[in-house]
């Protein structure tokens, strides 16, 4: 199973960003893994992070996942 949680850490978020982001990364992450699940042959490709104001307080998440045909 895919972890956003530890993506990001491994990303550089601090703890005090995936706390004040905890239900957006969480969301995601359910989403991704809930994909990967139901395509086996679905494989994450890149997840592209921004914000959608100045002050950081909108994450947004562009997530590209592939299923293969064979």
């Amino acid at each position: 199973m895919f972890n956003m949680f530890n993506y990001l850490q491994l990303k550089g978020f601090k703890t005090s960003d995936l706390v004040r982001h905890f239900e957006k990364i969480d969301e995601m992450n359910e989403n991704i893994n809930r994909l990967l699940i139901e395509n086996p042959r679905a494989v994450l490709k890149e997840i592209k992070i921004s914000y959608l104001d100045d002050e950081k307080a909108q994450i947004h998440f562009d997530i590209d996942i592939e299923v293969k045909n064979n």
